[in-house]
């Protein structure tokens, strides 16, 4: 970038209203290309993720302009190589995709992990983490838990970065960074530009995703080139725990405990390429579901064993049961993937909530055959 140039950023630009169009290569699956055409297209200008607490919203254009900025963050702050990174996700609300799909695009390998897990389990995050270059974790609850068994059981795992939504003091010794901070760097370093993503788009074999990678010049000045980063492996596991014909043929409504369902990039891919609105809960509780299933019109729920049971508990212990029934009006199919939660759950579900179904599914996906009529 030469001297006094001004710094690139984030603007409207005419290819971004452009029709999105199928990818012929056999590389990548045309719904994949499809996500990146959707995800710089403002022709919906509705709310694409919606917190249940607090209604804050995410439009595309936010969606799009947070993602940049964070994927440009992980790759400055954080030093991000080819498939160097591993991010075990724990809750972050409506902020958990945004990060997923930022560190996607920076090149990173995502490991989801919920706040729940066991010492065990942590130990098996830990281990498979000693062998990775980079690696960071979402909520300082979770980082402090690892970093303790880091402690205790004296692995060497220097490379750990913390990213709170909050801000949070250092832990063993590790970086921190507040979500926030990552989110708007660029007074430091200019932002992916919109002439960059071009470059993406016309990549001739689109097996290849861009990352962006930044050099400090012997003048000072910031030299930013994008680069080619594999993502194959990702591309096997979507289309092996996803039939690649599901598709939604209007926009869809649902809860998503993110948290619980980010099992697979599958949520992730179906938010941006069958355009599902998503009200999206830090953790279930039985009154704000009611409420956002009332408030949003929402058709269908993704929910746990646990969570189906919970709800159902409160239903039948409410004051008013009738009120809490009518909250629950809109909608029609609870998904999930226990086993179990047909055969235990469905006869209560049948007394107490009549004209909803449980449906067993992989979480996302449902965003197929049953978006128009959940009750087939």
């Amino acid at each position: 970038m030469a001297p006094g140039r001004p710094r690139a950023h984030l603007r409207r630009h005419p290819s971004n209203t452009r029709q999105a169009t199928r990818s012929t290569s056999t590389g990548i699956p045309s719904y994949l290309f499809e996500s990146y055409e959707r995800l710089f297209n403002d022709a919906q200008p509705r709310p694409l993720l919606i917190d249940a607490a607090t209604s804050r919203t995410f439009t595309y254009e936010l969606l799009r302009s947070h993602c940049v900025w964070l994927a440009t963050a992980l790759h400055t702050h954080l030093y991000l190589g080819r498939e160097q990174l591993v991010g075990v996700l724990a809750p972050s609300g409506i902020d958990l995709p945004v990060i997923a799909l930022a560190t996607w695009m920076a090149g990173g390998t995502l490991m989801p992990l919920v706040p729940e897990a066991t010492a065990a389990e942590l130990a098996v995050i830990v281990d498979q983490a000693r062998s990775m270059p980079h690696t960071f974790f979402v909520t300082g609850s979770l980082a402090g838990k690892i970093v303790q068994l880091v402690a205790e059981q004296s692995v060497a795992l220097p490379n750990i970065v913390i990213i709170d939504d909050t801000p949070v003091e250092d832990l063993g010794g590790a970086p921190c960074f507040g979500l926030q901070e990552l989110y708007r760097v660029g007074q430091e370093l200019p932002p992916v530009s919109w002439e960059q993503w071009d470059r993406q788009r016309g990549v001739r074999d689109r097996s290849a995703i861009m990352y962006f990678q930044y050099h400090v010049l012997d003048d000072g000045d910031v030299d930013v080139t994008a680069a080619p980063v594999d993502h194959g492996s990702v591309i096997n596991l979507y289309m092996a725990n996803r039939p690649p014909t599901l598709r939604a043929a209007s926009p869809a409504y649902s809860v998503l405990r993110m948290h619980s369902a980010f099992r697979t990039h599958i949520p992730l891919f179906d938010i941006l390429c069958s355009g599902a609105q998503y009200v999206v809960a830090r953790t279930f509780d039985p009154g704000l579901f009611s409420q956002s299933v009332a408030q949003h019109r929402l058709l269908n729920a993704e929910l746990t064993y646990n969570e189906i049971a919970v709800l159902l508990q409160y239903i039948a212990i409410a004051t008013d049961r009738s009120a809490a029934v009518g909250l629950l009006a809109p909608l029609r199919a609870l998904f999930t993937e226990s086993d179990r939660a047909q055969a235990d759950l469905t006869p209560g579900l049948a007394f107490l909530l009549p004209d909803i179904r449980i449906i067993r599914t992989r979480f996302g996906s449902y965003l197929g055959p049953f978006v128009q009529n959940p009750l087939g």
